[in-house]
């Protein structure tokens, strides 16, 4: 038997027995931390799933209250989830889309203030941007009665935006009506969302302008005049 056969056997033992070690204390641990779940009366699984959540959610595209279940709630977060990412990356690859052509225009005011937009909001952490936008910002809207109006059916307020929306029951608009000290019909932003759509938005935004700058700076000078001199 060779030597280099020799040490491929040897790694192989000894992998082998470095895997089964790691595999016994692997199930050691999982056996221990499942005892003392037990013992302590903590249930595990996704059972829990299917109990009443007892607590409610501000903003949720479909019917959901606390007598619904844990897999409800779950749902909600995922539909509310799917609702930021939508407008979140439409808004961002429009505004991220003008940023970078701004960030190569003739124009030196233009292009230096669309650098400044990248460089400081790509430098702020997204979290921080997050209260910026809603204890600065948001928070310092003037109260429902007081509320900006465009066209006596959109409404921003402290309490968040209200707009139309359409009532598939009657088939016909809902619109957003003061009654009391806050609003009612329509669809309502909660400024929890619009904090977090505008601070997502506006922090994606500035590296969607450096991948557009980029991409524009790539395509050869040559390629550029060649292109202008045939009016493209």
């Amino acid at each position: 038997m060779s030597k280099n056969s020799m040490v491929s056997k040897r790694n192989i033992f000894v992998q082998s027995c470095v895997f089964i070690l790691f595999a016994l204390f692997a199930f050691s641990l999982f056996e221990n931390t499942a005892a003392n779940l037990r013992r302590q009366g903590i249930a595990s699984g996704f059972e829990f799933l299917q109990s009443q959540a007892g607590f409610s959610i501000v903003q949720s595209l479909i019917p959901y209250g606390p007598e619904h279940s844990y897999g409800r709630a779950f749902l909600v977060g995922l539909v509310n989830t799917f609702l930021v990412s939508t407008f979140g990356i439409w808004m961002a690859t429009c505004l991220g889309f003008v940023l970078g052509i701004a960030s190569v225009a003739h124009i030196w005011t233009l292009r230096k203030l669309a650098s400044l937009y990248v460089e400081l909001l790509r430098n702020i952490p997204l979290l921080l941007q997050i209260f910026i936008w809603y204890f600065v910002i948001l928070r310092s809207l003037p109260s429902p009665r007081e509320s900006h109006a465009v066209f006596e059916s959109i409404y921003l307020n402290n309490r968040g935006l209200y707009i139309p929306a359409f009532d598939w029951e009657e088939w016909s608009w809902s619109l957003p009506v003061l009654s009391g000290f806050n609003f009612e019909g329509g669809w309502v932003f909660i400024p929890e969302f619009m904090a977090l759509l505008a601070a997502l938005s506006m922090y994606t935004a500035a590296f969607i302008a450096e991948i557009v700058r980029a991409g524009l700076l790539a395509v050869d000078k040559g390629q550029r005049e060649a292109s202008a001199s045939l009016g493209l």
